[in-house]
C-alpha cells in the first residue's frame, strides 16, 4: 500500500472514532418547551401557541401568501393602528400564546376571558399616543403601565401591559393582568398544570393548541345508536390537542383526544378507523363530491385515505401531511375574487 492510501485510510478510520465517541457520548437534543408558556395562569382552560418568527421563514407559508393575493380585506381601523402605533403583526409579531379563561358573569352576562402573552417589536410611546387620542386609560401598575380600551361597541374591552421591552400583555380586562402564573415547578391538578404538562409535549412545533374538553350536554341519541356510541366516547374525552409542523413544503398536522382510560381509548381508536373508511368509500361517489366544497375534498379525501391513527395508553391521535397545492386551494378559496 502506497504512501497516499496510508494516509487516506487514516483519515477515514479517525472520521469513524470520532463519529462513534459523538454517538457515545452526546446526548439527545429534545425540544423545550418555549419561555414564552413556561408559566401559565392557574385557571387556565385552553391554550394556543404560535411561534410566528419560524412560520415566516417557512417556504410552505410563503407560498401560501402567495396563494391568497392580495389576502383578506383589512378594516379601516386596523390600518390606521398600524399608522399610528408602527405594529403590524404579519411583520413585528415574533411569538404569542393566548390562553383561555373561564366565563365570568358580567352585568351584559357572561363573557369570555382571555389573556394574550406577546413577543416581538414594540414601540411603548407609540402604543401611549395612541391609546391618548383614542380614549385609552393609562392606570400606574407595578409591573408596568395598563393602559385600558372600553369601545363602545361589541369588541368589548382590551387592556395592555408592556412588561418589557419585547414583551406585551393582552387582556380582555384588567384585572386577567393580575392573575397569578403558575411557574413549570409548581405542578399540581389544576387546569393550568395541565395545559403546561401538555404544551410540553408538542414543544418545538411552531403552532399548538391545547385545552380541556368542555361539558356539554348534547341531545339525547337513540339508544343503541352509533350516536349514542359517539356521545358515550366524547364524554370521556378530558383534553384535546392539536399541533402543525411545517416541513418544506409539507405541512404536518397532529390532532389528539385524551381519554379518561386506555379501555375507551382503544374504543375510539376502533371507531375513528372505521369512520375512516366509511369516509373513503363515500367520497368514490359523484353525488358526494358534488355536495362538497371544491377546494376542501383534497384534502378531506387525503385524510381519509392516508389518515394515520395510533393509540399511546389512554391518548388517540390522527396524523396527516398535507401538502402546499392542498393547502393553497383552501387559503386561496377564502379571498373575494375581487382581492385574487
Amino acid at each position: 500500500m502506497n504512501r497516499k492510501a496510508l494516509i487516506a485510510l487514516a483519515v477515514l478510520l479517525l472520521l469513524v472514532a470520532v463519529y462513534f465517541y459523538y454517538l457515545r457520548h452526546s446526548t439527545p437534543q429534545t425540544p423545550v418547551l418555549p419561555q414564552l408558556v413556561a408559566s401559565v395562569p392557574s385557571e387556565a382552560i385552553a391554550a394556543v401557541y404560535v411561534d410566528a418568527e419560524a412560520l415566516r421563514q417557512q417556504p410552505l407559508f410563503a407560498q401560501l401568501r402567495a396563494a391568497m393575493g392580495a389576502g383578506p380585506p383589512q378594516e379601516s381601523e386596523y390600518l390606521r393602528f398600524v399608522s399610528e402605533t408602527g405594529f403590524d403583526y404579519s411583520r413585528d409579531l415574533d411569538r404569542a400564546v393566548l390562553f383561555v379563561l373561564p366565563a365570568r358573569e358580567a352585568a351584559t352576562g357572561a363573557t369570555q376571558n382571555v389573556l394574550a402573552i406577546t413577543e416581538g417589536r414594540f414601540d411603548r410611546e407609540k402604543f401611549r399616543s395612541y391609546a391618548s387620542r383614542n380614549g385609552g386609560h393609562i392606570t400606574p401598575d407595578a409591573n408596568g403601565e395598563i393602559i385600558t380600551f372600553d369601545p363602545n361597541n361589541s369588541r368589548g374591552t382590551l387592556a395592555i401591559q408592556a412588561v418589557a421591552p419585547n414583551r406585551v400583555l393582552l387582556a380582555t380586562s384588567p384585572e386577567l393582568l393580575r392573575l397569578p402564573f403558575l411557574p413549570n415547578t409548581q405542578r399540581g391538578n389544576d387546569a393550568g398544570s395541565g395545559l403546561q404538562e401538555r404544551l410540553g409535549r408538542f414543544a418545538g412545533a411552531p403552532l399548538v393548541a391545547v385545552g380541556r374538553a368542555r361539558n356539554v350536554t348534547p341531545a339525547k341519541a337513540p339508544q343503541n345508536s352509533l350516536a349514542e356510541v359517539l356521545q358515550g366516547l366524547a364524554r370521556n374525552i378530558q383534553w384535546y390537542a392539536i399541533s402543525a409542523r411545517p416541513e418544506g413544503e409539507v405541512l404536518r398536522v397532529a390532532i389528539e383526544g385524551e381519554s379518561s382510560s386506555a379501555i375507551q381509548a382503544v374504543q375510539l381508536s376502533v371507531l375513528l378507523e372505521s369512520a375512516q373508511a366509511v369516509l373513503a368509500s363515500a367520497l368514490k361517489d359523484p353525488a358526494t363530491r358534488r355536495e362538497m366544497d371544491p377546494s376542501l375534498y383534497p384534502i378531506i379525501e387525503h385524510i381519509a385515505q392516508h389518515g394515520r391513527i395510533s393509540r399511546d395508553g389512554n391518548r388517540v391521535q390522527l396524523r396527516v401531511e398535507l401538502t402546499s397545492s392542498q393547502l393553497a386551494g383552501v387559503f386561496s378559496s377564502t379571498i373575494p375574487a375581487k382581492r385574487r
